[in-house]
């Protein structure tokens, strides 16, 4: 893999028509055409035979900057990211081929200083200068087709998940579990469902796909950007064993049960009966000119990380909820009612595990800003070597004030 320095090295050979040779010291020298069997004698002479193989090499195979185009990915913060995404979209153009675009736009001016310069070969930049201009069109090859591809609409984000992740889906699931059971528990018996529930609950499959879940920014109709995640959780499968076992254990009246209540996918191999997706956050964010996130219409503070002053108003109204519930709980046992009380214990359950997820959520959204995007793109090979060398590699500066 060519590193960053010698691409540069070998950028700057090539636009002098020379050759570049690394020293022991790690300091490079560009050894013009005109010099280079006087310095492959002295290697010679003293016994440095390695770089004299290495500049012999590159006279007899010149080094070749192509219009090939190539693929180029760069990490970037995730404003910048979420900026760009907005861009693209609103031009209707692929992530890939708008920052192809802006780079290209760069390379204006890094083309244009390459060009006063002295020590360069004027055919070479003018080569640069027609693959800019569009006058050399680039070489077609399969990178390209990366730029045509249309936007998708959404653009999933790299986010690695805490480890309470785990908790927090479980604690889902089995919510969702019990609700399945009390939706059907007037057609079958709760100890059947959840019987058949265990069997077709795989728990090595769940942890397998535990992971999956990502958040990702869409484009809503009004022209705005979202960030949304959704719990997308494993679904329960049923396997060749889910029949047999409940059959065994239970007779064929449950086997008709569970297939009056689910249907007759109850027992199709692969079927998925119970599933579990809850919409976690959808909310609008955009980043305003010079490069500051807003979340809801609300602008985030550097000096507040974690997201604070968004969480805690929303918090507060779980936790007033939660209270009333509470007050309203105690009064119906002092009053027997225990058919409220029943009720109420399972609105706080509820209660209680939602507001956990959110609190999870406001979690996963300051994470998520602190860590950096993978943007990918394209662009001809001697374009791409330029770039390497002496463009603008922040490309937060592209598109904000700065």
């Amino acid at each position: 893999m060519v590193s960053a320095l010698d691409k540069k090295n070998l950028f700057e050979a090539w636009l002098r028509d020379s050759v570049w040779i690394e020293h022991s010291d790690g300091h490079p020298e560009i050894i013009p055409r005109e010099r280079i069997k006087e310095k492959i004698e002295a290697f010679i002479n003293s016994g440095e035979y390695a770089k004299a193989n290495v500049v012999a090499k590159q006279l007899s195979n010149p080094i070749k900057l192509t219009t090939n185009k190539k693929r180029k990915s760069v990490r970037v913060p995730f404003t910048t990211y979420v900026k760009l995404v907005e861009n693209s979209l609103r031009q209707n153009v692929s992530l890939e081929g708008y920052v192809s675009n802006l780079v290209k736009k760069s390379l204006i001016k890094t083309v244009s200083d390459l060009k006063k310069r002295e020590d360069v070969k004027r055919d070479r930049v003018e080569f640069l200068e027609d693959c800019l201009s569009g006058k050399i069109k680039p070489s077609s090859d399969e990178s390209s087709l990366y730029e045509r591809y249309a936007p998708r609409g959404n653009y999933g984000l790299s986010l690695e998940m805490p480890d309470n992740w785990e908790t927090i889906t479980k604690k889902a699931v089995a919510e969702a579990r019990k609700e399945f059971v009390e939706a059907h528990e007037t057609e079958v018996d709760p100890d059947i469902l959840n019987r058949y529930l265990d069997l077709i609950y795989e728990e090595e499959f769940f942890n397998e796909n535990l992971y999956e879940t990502r958040p990702e920014i869409t484009f809503s109709k009004n022209g705005n950007l979202i960030l949304k995640l959704e719990m997308n959780l494993p679904a329960h499968i049923v396997s060749e064993e889910t029949y047999n076992e409940i059959l065994e254990e239970f007779g064929g009246a449950a086997i008709e049960a569970i297939e009056k209540a689910i249907g007759k996918e109850a027992f199709e191999v692969s079927a998925a009966p119970l599933s579990y997706i809850e919409e976690a956050v959808e909310t609008e964010i955009g980043i305003t000119d010079d490069g500051k996130l807003t979340i809801g219409g609300i602008q985030v503070s550097d000096d507040d990380p974690e997201l604070k002053n968004l969480r805690q108003p929303i918090l507060k109204d779980y936790d007033d909820e939660i209270t009333n519930t509470k007050k309203e709980l105690s009064s119906s046992l002092q009053n027997d009612d225990f058919n409220a009380v029943a009720r109420l214990s399972k609105t706080l359950e509820e209660l209680s595990n939602r507001r956990e997820r959110v609190n999870f959520v406001f979690d996963l959204i300051a994470l998520l800003l602190k860590r950096t995007q993978v943007v990918t793109f394209s662009l001809p090979e001697c374009l791409l070597y330029a770039w390497e060398a002496y463009g603008e590699h922040d490309l937060s500066r592209y598109i904000f004030m700065k």
